[in-house]
Parts: structure tokens; sequence; C-alpha cells
């Protein structure tokens, strides 16, 4: 099995969570013509036929098959349809739904005995810090009713995770053509029960040809190719290469929301997203990081002492990361009423558009910027303080030369003293009028152009880093 990823495979796997990514606002297209239970049920009708013609049926027993399409068919796909029926936009609904990961783990360990590291611990945290602060600002486009249904749908998925595990090793595709015949009748009865036959039938004779393309798309681009490809790739990679690539898959359904539907992306919904993205990284990664960090320091003392050796300088790095977390995610809800919103101010290089800003604020909310401040400032000292231990106490960044690693090292710290710099000056210029020294204004700017340029590369960093070290092990 090969550990390196050529281009080809790559750009394969792409498209893979493009297609999957993008499904969502395909579903939301064709609800605008079809009730959701009626495309769910023809989705999957689409994928038995005629594909079960061609495909044998897996050697696995008759009840795992129904047990993968009812959880598959009804629970996972039924409910996200009917949550996106007006319930929760598909932005959201596409990053919520991944929180199927935690229910896989806890289902796994349910079965197997096993407990909870603490790194898996902070990583359910930051997810549910995430999902929280979706909840708290639930709207007309999404709804306490939606979210709910869409995390009922991940733990539907979750369950369909662990039962297609106990089927082996199988060709995915004829399992899930084959166990799709159990999910199309409760789904067609509940359609006609739950959205009436009056209403299939005039969806039926009234959807265009791009509606009945949609559910198509459904059937054999999401399902066929998705999982015949995504199944190739895994069957000549190791899985921890192939996927933490699905965590894309998100990236990819906000990103065609906003752009295909304008779906909007204010800042409390990408600091949703990134709890929830981090949290399903180091699920994802950390296991693979940890191996490699044991295997590294080779055996010197007893289980036991080697753990506490690991777990003493990687518990700083995470909670310091947790308590950066915590206070990015209150202090984006705390300044969400601000508009325009705190980064058009950081941008505002001249005394002019700095004071159009602020001016635009209601005294409340110039008193609400000023409170922030010194909180920000223990924001910025835990982010630092978890760049520097996160380069410095784990591998994530060997596979880089020593420039690269240098680099990392100080990126975060870098931008956290920036972020200082910034904020003293704002707290001094939001006092009074300062339009007399207006290099300050742009000392500002400047600043936080560095802030957030540090700390998009050292994220791209990190992205490449994995990737550096994937390809060569």
């Amino acid at each position: 099995m090969h550990t390196s990823l050529p281009l080809r495979h790559l750009l394969l796997a792409l498209a893979v969570v493009v297609v999957w990514g993008t499904n969502f606002v395909v579903i939301k297209l064709a609800l605008a013509e079809m009730p959701p239970l009626l495309i769910a049920c023809l989705r999957f009708a689409l994928a038995v036929f005629p594909a079960i013609f061609f495909l044998p049926r897996p050697v696995v027993p008759w009840i795992n098959l129904m047990a993968y399409g009812v959880l598959i068919g009804v629970g996972q796909f039924g409910l996200l349809f009917v949550a996106m029926n007006g319930h929760i936009s598909p932005g959201l609904a596409s990053l919520v739904i991944q929180v199927q990961v935690f229910f896989t783990i806890g289902l796994a360990m349910r079965i197997s005995g096993e407990r909870l590291q603490l790194m898996q611990w902070i990583a359910l945290v930051l997810a549910a810090i995430g999902i929280g602060t979706i909840v708290v600002h639930t709207d007309g486009t999404t709804t306490l009713l939606g979210l709910t249904m869409i995390v009922l749908a991940a733990a539907s998925w979750a369950g369909g995770n662990i039962v297609s595990r106990q089927a082996g090793k199988i060709n995915m595709v004829a399992y899930v053509v084959w166990s799709s015949i159990f999910a199309v009748p409760p789904l067609a009865a509940l359609c006609i029960a739950i959205e009436g036959w009056d209403a299939v039938t005039n969806a039926l004779r009234g959807a265009s040809a791009s509606t009945w393309g949609a559910v198509g798309w459904q059937a054999w681009g999401n399902s066929l190719f998705g999982y015949a490809a995504w199944g190739w790739l895994l069957s000549r990679h190791p899985a921890s290469t192939i996927t933490p690539m699905a965590l894309l898959v998100p990236l990819f359904g906000m990103a065609s929301s906003a752009w295909w539907l304008g779906e909007a992306l204010p800042a409390w919904k990408l600091t949703a997203a990134a709890l929830v993205m981090v949290g399903l990284a180091m699920n994802l990664l950390w296991p693979r990081l940890r191996t490699g960090m044991l295997a590294r320091r080779g055996p010197s003392l007893p289980n036991a002492g080697r753990d506490d050796a690991l777990q003493r300088p990687m518990f700083a790095v995470w909670i310091s990361g947790l308590a950066a977390a915590v206070l990015l995610a209150g202090l984006t809800w705390y300044l969400e009423p601000l508009q325009p919103n705190i980064v058009a101010l950081q941008f505002s290089y001249t005394p002019k558009t700095f004071g159009n800003i602020v001016h635009l604020w209601p005294a409340e909310h110039l008193v609400r910027f000023r409170v922030h401040l010194p909180f920000d400032c223990l924001l910025l000292f835990s982010y630092g303080w978890f760049g520097f231990l996160f380069a410095t106490r784990t591998k994530a960044f060997s596979a880089l030369n020593q420039v690269l690693r240098a680099l990392a090292t100080w990126a975060l710290p870098m931008a956290a003293i920036s972020d200082a710099i910034e904020n003293g000056l704002h707290w001094w210029l939001t006092e009074a009028p300062r339009f007399g020294v207006p290099v300050l204004y742009e000392v500002a700017t400047v600043a936080a152009a560095l802030k957030w340029a540090l700390i998009a590369f050292f994220f791209g960093l990190v992205s490449y880093g994995a990737f550096k070290t994937n390809a060569s092990d």
C-alpha cells in the first residue's frame, strides 16, 4: 500500500470532497421544487437501479445491509433533507453533520470498552463550543429544530459507520447499492404519510430538468462516484493519508453556499466553523501524531512513565489552545452586535475611515469595543503561547526544513505581538479623536495586517507539514 499520494490521486480525492461539499447546495436547489422525503426516496431508488444488475451482492448478512440502508437512508439523509427544507442553511448543515466523527468514536469505544483520551475530550469540547455558538445564533435561516435534526442525522451516520465496519472488507459501491434497497420502502411510506400523495404527484409532474439533474446527482455523483473513488483511494493508500481530506467537505460546503446561494458568513459562523473543524482535525490527526512521537522517543521507561512524559508537555499545548478557542468564541459572540464589524476598523488606515466607523457605532457599542480589548490581550497571549508550544513540543513540523520550523515556532508569538500593538493603539485612538497623528492609524492597520498574515502563514505550515509527513512516511 502506497503512503505517498501522486498528483492524480490527490486531484481525485479533491474531486470527491468537492462533490460531497457542494452537494449541500444541490440539495437546496432540488428542495425548491420537490419535498424533502421524496428527494431522499428518489435518491436511493436511483442508486439501486440500474446499478444493482451489474454489481454482485456483497457477502454480508441481509440484516447488516438492512441496518445500513435504514440508518443512512432514513436516519441520515431523510433527516438531513427535512432539516434543510427551511430549518438550516446548507453551509451550516455541511459543517454540523461532520460531528458524526465524535458519535462514531463514542459508539466504537462503547463497543470496545475503551475510554476517551485527554486529547479526544479537548477536541469534543472545542466542537461542542462551536455547536453552542450556532445554537446561540439561531435565526430565520437556522433554527434549533433544524440543528437538532442535523445532529440526529450525524448520529445515524455514525451508526451506519459502525454497521459498515462490521461488514468487513467489501466493495463499498456494491454495499451502498444493495443496502439502498432497504432505504426506499420506509422513505416512500414516510413521504406519502407526511408529505401527501398530492404533493408527491404534483412535484413529479412539475419538476424541471435541473431538479431531476439534482436528484440524479445525489445518486450517481454523490453516492456512486463518491464512494467508488474514495474506496479506490483507500485501497491504495493508508486511511491516515486519505481520511483527513474529508475535513475539506464543510469548507467546500460553506464556500459554495456563500457563492451560489448568497449565504452570509458572519464572524460567529466562521468562528463556529473553525472550532468544529479544529475539533475534527484533532480527532483525525492526533492518533497519528501521537504514534509518531512515541515511536521517535522509543522505549525508555515503563508504559506509565512514558505516557506521563508525553502527557505533561502536551497538556500545556492543548490547554493553551483550548483557552484561545474559548476566548475567541466568547469575544466573537460579545462583538457580534458591532456593525461595521471590528475587522473593518482594523483595516481603516486613515483617520477619516476610522472615525466614520466609530461614529456609526452607538455609544454602547464603542464601550463594548473598548471593554473587549483587555480580554483580547488574554486571547493573544493564549494563541501566542499555543503556537510556540505546538511548534516546539510536537512533531507537526518535523518534515519541514530548519528555516520553516523556526518560522513556525515564532509565527503565532509574532502575531500576538502585532495584535498587542494594534490593541494598544486602538485603545488610545478610541479614547478621543486623534486626527492629528495619522501615522498611528497606519501603524495600527499594518499591525493588524501582519497579525492576520502570520496566523494564516502558521496554519498554512501546519497543513504543509501534515502533507509532507504523509508523503514521506
